[in-house]
């Protein structure tokens, strides 16, 4: 054998042995802690309190990401249900005091008296599905019996796009050698850079209409993200022996503009600013009573380019206002689908998180649907959402609602007694 050859079999078997080493080395040690993204800590400030609460790192810290605080220690007998999300199943703007988290223990112990609840709000403000996985590494020790995820509207904030859009394919390479490998994830905890948080720099309560370029292939990896992340809390809940429930998340049309609207790439800046003037004409004329006209504008913006969210979303409006209430919710309905960086659940989204849920073996739920059979014309209204996702105190309610009659679909939780007609009103839980 030459001598090169040697030699370059010899370093080969080098590097083999020292990955082996530092592999073997990083689990005696406990190193590579997959919750990275997340730790748990005690819930109270003396950390007397036996409790423990969930805090995600790295997010901006307008406001304290953390989780309500739960027990660590699964109580014998308990039928312990852990809910994954972001600030709508955490129960943003009126947690501590009411939370969808709170209304299931509730409804579902009026419904099951014979139960011993558990429930573990692990959803937290501001997180997308990346922090998902270790959170449910975190929160599946000791076993649950249910897992509820009601989650997918931050997956296109701003904050997390750019962190998308900055990796290579290096980066995208090491981060699926951590997903197997303590040694690699461990060099990767040590040489990250430290003390920056992510900052979003478009807030999505704003109403404030913008226009962007397409994402291009971005998207699909966004959405692939997703995907997989949710498949990834998916087998481990099965691993714990735990059920698997996925919600898809209510999502307005009134009143929540697009945060994306993209022009098709042929359309001049003179072309965009004649649009633009158009809409705002169409608007005025509409809120005038003039509707014929304020239909001839928007026709002439269609001409210019019929694919962008806020014409849609415009159009919306302009029927809602004449009345015409089934076309409005057709109207808002595809505004929300052509938004190109949503922080709503849209159709893209809601295809991903039920996919996941029949090809992993989870039941999923689409609360969208069921909010809006409630509403008139199937416009959701502001009785059941605060803003674009948020839920009101009712909307709440009625989420807990729809999450029980599931799993009684479902017959879980099964043994013990029957299942009653008894119920906690929203004036009761109140």
């Amino acid at each position: 054998m030459p001598a090169t050859l040697r030699k370059l079999g010899l370093g080969l078997l080098v590097a083999a042995t020292s990955l082996a080493l530092l592999e073997a080395g990083a689990r005696a040690l406990g190193l590579g802690d997959r919750s990275a993204l997340v730790r748990l800590e005690p819930a109270g400030a003396a950390g007397d309190d036996g409790e423990v609460r969930v805090r995600a790192l790295g997010i901006s810290k307008e406001i304290d990401h953390v989780s309500a605080p739960f027990p660590p220690e699964h109580r014998e007998g308990a039928y312990r249900v852990v809910l994954i999300g972001e600030s709508a199943a955490a129960g943003f703007p009126f947690q501590p005091d009411s939370t969808p988290a709170r209304w299931l223990e509730l409804r579902l112990g009026a419904r099951r008296p014979d139960l011993d609840l558990e429930i573990v709000d692990t959803s937290i403000p501001g997180l997308q599905s990346d922090f998902f996985p270790p959170i449910a590494r975190l929160a599946f020790d000791p076993p649950p019996d249910l897992v509820v995820v009601y989650a997918g509207n931050n997956e296109f904030l701003l904050s997390f796009l750019a962190v998308e859009r900055a990796r290579g394919a290096a980066d995208r390479l090491v981060e699926r050698l951590a997903r197997a490998s303590a040694g690699v994830r461990w060099l990767r905890a040590a040489l990250a850079p430290t003390g920056r948080a992510l900052e979003n720099p478009r807030n999505p309560l704003s109403t404030e209409v913008f226009y962007d370029e397409p994402l291009g292939p971005l998207r699909r990896r966004v959405l692939d993200r997703l995907a997989r992340n949710l498949r990834t809390v998916v087998r481990l809940a099965h691993d714990a022996g735990a059920e698997v429930l996925i919600a898809r998340p209510a999502a307005a049309l009134r009143g929540a503009v697009p945060k994306s609207s993209v022009f098709a790439t042929d359309v001049s800046p003179a072309a965009r600013g004649r649009f633009s003037d158009l809409l705002e004409e169409a608007r005025t004329l509409s809120r005038r009573g003039e509707f014929r006209a304020a239909d001839e504008a928007l026709e002439a913006a269609a001409r210019i380019d019929d694919g962008v969210a806020i014409l849609h979303f415009r159009r919306g409006e302009r029927l809602e206002e004449e009345g015409r209430l089934d076309e409005a919710r057709d109207a808002y309905r595809r505004a929300l689908d052509l938004d190109e960086r949503p922080v709503r659940v849209n159709a893209a989204a809601a295809a991903v998180l039920e996919h996941v849920a029949a090809a992993e073996g989870a039941a999923f739920l689409d609360v969208d649907r069921a909010f809006a059979d409630a509403s008139p014309h199937g416009i959701v209204g502001e009785d059941l959402l605060v803003d674009h996702v948020h839920l009101t105190v009712g909307g709440q309610h009625r989420l807990a609602g729809h999450l029980v009659d599931a799993l009684r679909e479902l017959g879980r939780p099964d043994g013990g007694a029957a299942w009653t007609d008894d119920d906690v009103s929203l004036e009761d839980g109140v």
